[in-house]
C-alpha cells in the first residue's frame, strides 16, 4: 500500500516540475520580448507583458527591470521618462542582490547602462558586468551557443563601452 505521505510529496514533486518547466518557457518568452524591443511598439509591448506577469525570482525582476527603463522611452512627459527610468533601475539593482553572480542579471543591467546616455549617471558598471559575463563564459556556466547568448555578445561586444583586452576575450565566444 501507498501511504498518503508518499503520494503527496509526489504530487509536490510534480507541481513542482511543471512550474520549473513553465518558468523556463516564460524566460525564453521574456527573451525574446527583450531583444524584440527595438520600436515603441516592442518597448510597449515588452513592458505591458512584464507588468502582467506574477513572478518573483531575481531575473524576473530583472526583465521587469529593463522593460520599465526601456519603458522610459516611450514615455510621453520628461517627468514619467525619469519615473520610469528609475523605477526600473531599482528592480534590477534588486535583481543583483537577489542574485548577484547571475550572468544574464549583469548582461540585461549592461545593455541598459550602455544605452542610456550619459547625465543619467548609471553607467559605472559596464566593466564588471561584462567581466561576469565573460568569467560565466569561461567556466562553461552558459553556453555561447544559445540564440540569447548569441545575441548578448554580440550587443556587448557592439557596444564598444569596454577595453579591447575585454572585447577580444568575448570574441573567442562568437559563433
Amino acid at each position: 500500500m501507498f501511504s498518503t505521505t508518499s503520494i503527496f510529496s509526489k504530487i509536490i514533486a510534480i507541481c513542482a516540475l511543471l512550474i520549473s518547466l513553465n518558468s523556463f518557457g516564460q524566460l525564453d518568452n521574456y527573451r525574446n520580448l527583450y531583444f524584440g524591443a527595438q520600436n515603441a511598439e516592442g518597448k510597449k509591448t515588452f513592458y505591458n507583458t512584464m507588468q502582467a506577469a506574477n513572478e518573483s525570482n531575481a531575473v524576473f525582476k530583472a526583465y521587469k527591470g529593463v522593460s520599465t527603463a526601456m519603458y522610459a522611452e516611450v514615455a510621453s512627459s520628461v517627468e514619467d521618462k525619469f519615473k520610469y527610468f528609475d523605477q526600473g533601475k531599482v528592480l534590477i539593482e534588486a535583481a543583483i542582490q537577489g542574485d548577484f553572480w547571475n550572468p544574464e542579471i549583469r548582461f540585461l543591467r549592461y545593455s541598459v547602462q550602455a544605452e542610456v546616455p550619459w547625465f543619467l549617471k548609471y553607467n559605472s558598471n559596464l566593466q564588471e558586468d561584462a567581466n561576469i559575463v565573460l568569467d560565466a563564459l569561461k567556466k562553461k556556466t552558459i553556453d555561447p551557443k544559445t540564440d540569447f547568448w548569441k545575441k548578448a555578445i554580440t550587443f556587448i561586444i557592439d557596444s564598444d563601452e569596454l577595453p579591447s583586452s575585454i572585447e577580444d576575450e568575448l570574441k573567442k565566444f562568437k559563433l
